[in-house]
């Protein structure tokens, strides 16, 4: 008898919502596009459940889709087969997906028994990932020495210093996330927008400040974050390159760590690299973490490779088979999360460590004891160790996300628990560890059929769900997530932005308390102090019913604070507006980007400014507010905001710094060498930094104290070559 794998997608399933910010417009004319679409394109009763639970075949389908009742209940019937001559899949997964199971889905590891089983594992599920490349089979462990490394002998010049400054925004206070720009108050560090080298410059005594280094990359490095640690200047890239002889082309993800006593001469003496493609990267105290996933190149010998310069030996693998801890419900996917620790302390003779997971991992959260490996699993493929069930989760339309929990302490990374539930997350911020209970927000459901609603789960320290509070924001998006100890506050849009505020005193009953709506969204918030949360987004215009679509016209930039203190009463105490439609900034995207200096409070911004030419918009839309609210701006201006916040949380716009001249008459950008990127705070005065220059100004009066040419070299510009001869 052959049984034949059949994989059913309906309509809405086909668009996937990637983790980045989608475009509100864009997002909701496509919802009222889809609303047109006829919604019966969706089983309305859960086969899974039913089936899983036991009960008749028949009761399973009683809901099957229009005109296809025959084929579902044939489906049902070989799913029931398959299901009972799967011995583990009821103890893996008897928690259901349902957000509202209790137990996690996971409580230890496997690890497969020998190097055979795991690549015949690999091995059944060639044709299901059929786009990857398994590599050459021979001699793969070939080794290509590398060369020695000198001990540095630096001048006595110590890069660091008691000068104040300004750290990078991070979530968690005490553990560092890489950045393009770090400084230890004396030098800054600047990892440029080509990422194929580093520039050093002095910047205090301002005096005195002048670039006075550079670290370059090989051809193929291409830079990604840094560090300061103590004398150690840590340097996160990757490349592209062969690894060993008949081993395909693949990503490394590589730490490097320079002693920088002597700024202007920086000396490399570590470097570690791994086979995979960087995902993220933190630093605690004297240790680096850095997760990489990869796919293997060998199916014979499928382990990662490392290349340490403290063994001065060539690439080997990162563990033995038996090592390997198995992710059930990644297993699908062949690919491996590796979790990287290197000491810092000792760094020339430190020992760096790998912990590799068969699973995906696209995200991570980390906690001063627990790191979250966090992917997102389209349910159309069943895993389970020996076996697959392809395309038997009709109902689920939604993603999956799984968390994977990992205990660590210095180098020491154990596997503790894995939960998951039906919908996405927004980014790392929708998830936090406080006094050993897990929070994390998601949204399941579509916004482009107003089905999407929002939930925020609690999981205790084992990973087994202990709270739920769900249907929040019916047909709206999360823009935006933050916890503080046992406040939790989270904003969605889609006309308004609706900010909820959670009292999570009780970690197994946690309280919607209250909820403010206003216009506009924040794409990013951050608290204050416990009682005032400061959130940066954009204004909003509510279409109105324009056009029959239910949606908002986003405007400029807007930085917001409210007053959360009652809770059951949010209020908004203060707003700022900069720019019209189109106005931009970095810090809506990324947080690194946001300098928060609690010295001078301050709050420090990149921006690029948009404005509208009205009276061309009401000679091209006329006079209607709604129309005249979609006209787009020009840019205006590109530099850094300053603004002031005082202690009842009044903002105040406090002045403006760029680095385009005054009589400067181009285009003004995100990405050209004028335009300003990262900003740090040294002792009374602020540090901008752009391709072009770094600038110097008093945070007072923000006069110009000094200004560093970094000797920018105009990238060649591209042309197609279509083969035409002059």
């Amino acid at each position: 008898m052959k049984i034949y794998k059949i994989k059913m997608i309906d309509e809405k399933n086909t668009i996937k919502k990637e983790n980045s910010q989608i475009d509100p417009e864009i997002e909701q004319l496509f919802n009222a596009y889809k609303n047109n679409l006829s919604k019966d394109n969706s089983m309305k009763q859960s086969t899974w459940d039913k089936v899983s639970s036991g009960l008749d075949a028949d009761k399973a389908v009683s809901h099957p889709k229009k005109g296809k009742a025959g084929l579902w209940a044939f489906l049902s019937v070989v799913m029931v087969l398959l299901v009972a001559t799967v011995s583990s899949l009821a103890s893996i997964y008897k928690s259901g997906w349902n957000n509202g199971n209790k137990s996690n889905i996971l409580s230890e590891l496997k690890y497969p028994s020998s190097c055979s089983q795991l690549s015949s594992q690999f091995e059944k599920y060639k044709d299901v990932n059929s786009n990857m490349y398994w590599g050459g089979m021979d001699d793969i462990m070939k080794e290509s020495d590398l060369a020695a490394m000198g001990t540095a002998s630096p001048e006595s010049e110590s890069s660091g210093s008691s000068v104040y400054h300004s750290d990078t925004n991070v979530q968690v206070k005490g553990i560092d996330e890489g950045d393009i720009v770090k400084t230890d108050g004396k030098y800054l560090y600047i990892m440029k927008s080509s990422r194929d080298y580093i520039d050093i410059v002095k910047v205090y005594p301002y005096r005195t400040a002048d670039k006075v280094g550079t670290i370059e990359f090989s051809d193929e490095v291409t830079g990604t974050e840094m560090y300061i640690n103590d004398n150690n200047l840590v340097v996160i890239s990757s490349k592209y390159a062969p690894m060993v002889k008949d081993r395909d082309s693949n990503y490394v993800s590589m730490i490097s760590v320079y002693d920088i006593n002597n700024p202007s001469n920086p000396d490399l003496v570590r470097e570690f690299n791994i086979e995979g493609s960087f995902i993220t990267s933190r630093m605690k105290d004297n240790f680096v973490y850095l997760v990489a996933s990869s796919y293997p190149m060998n199916i014979n010998d499928p382990i990662p490779l490392y290349q340490d310069s403290k063994e001065h030996s060539g690439y080997k693998p990162s563990c033995e088979c038996n090592d390997i801890g198995i992710l059930d419900d990644s297993y699908i996917y062949p690919t491996f999360t590796s979790v990287i620790t290197l000491d810092l302390q000792d760094v020339e003779d430190s020992t760096a460590t790998v912990n590799n997971f068969v699973g995906d991992t696209i995200n991570v959260y980390m906690s001063h004891e627990n790191i979250y490996l966090i992917s997102e699993r389209y349910p159309g493929n069943f895993p389970v160790w020996g076996g697959i069930i392809d395309g038997f989760l009709p109902e689920y339309s939604d993603y999956i996300t799984v968390i994977t929990k990992l205990g660590y302490q210095d180098q020491d990374v154990s596997f503790v628990g894995q939960s998951q539930f039906e919908g996405t997350f927004l980014n790392q911020f929708s998830l936090d560890e406080y006094d050993g209970y897990l929070r994390v927000v998601g949204t399941k459901g579509s916004t482009w059929d107003d089905t999407s609603e929002s939930f925020l789960i609690t999981y205790d320290k084992d990973m087994n769900q202990v709270s739920m509070i769900d249907k929040l924001a019916k047909g709206e998006s999360v823009y935006a997530v933050r916890f503080y100890e046992d406040t939790g506050v989270v904003v969605t849009f889609k006309q308004t932005d609706p900010l909820f505020v959670f009292d999570l005193s009780d970690p197994e009953n946690p309280e919607l308390k209250g909820e403010l709506k206003i216009p506009g969204f924040s794409d990013y918030l951050h608290f204050i102090d416990e009682d005032t949360v400061l959130g940066i987004g954009k204004d909003a215009v509510p279409a109105d019913g324009e056009w029959g679509y239910d949606f908002a016209w986003y405007q400029g930039l807007k930085i917001a604070v409210f007053d959360i203190s009652d809770m059951s009463n949010p209020k908004q105490i203060s707003s700022v507006a900069i720019g019209d439609r189109g106005t931009s900034s970095p810090a809506l995207y990324d947080h690194k980007a946001i300098v928060f200096d609690e010295k001078h409070d301050k709050i420090i911004i990149p921006v690029l400014e948009a404005q509208v030419d009205m009276e061309y918009c009401k000679m091209m839309y006329g006079t209607y507010d709604a129309d005249l609210a979609s006209c787009y701006g020009d840019n205006l201006w590109q530099g850094t905001v300053i603004l002031g916040i005082d202690d009842d949380g009044k903002l105040s716009e406090d002045g403006t710094i760029s680095h385009y001249p005054l009589d400067y008459e181009g285009y003004y950008s995100d990405y050209d060498r004028y335009s300003i990127y990262r900003n740090v705070v040294v002792e009374d005065a602020i540090v901008s930094i752009s391709d072009g220059y770094v600038m110097i100004n008093d945070l007072d009066s923000l006069d110009e104290l000094n200004t560093v040419d970094l000797e920018y070299v105009e990238p060649e510009p591209y042309y197609w070559d279509y083969g035409y001869e002059e």
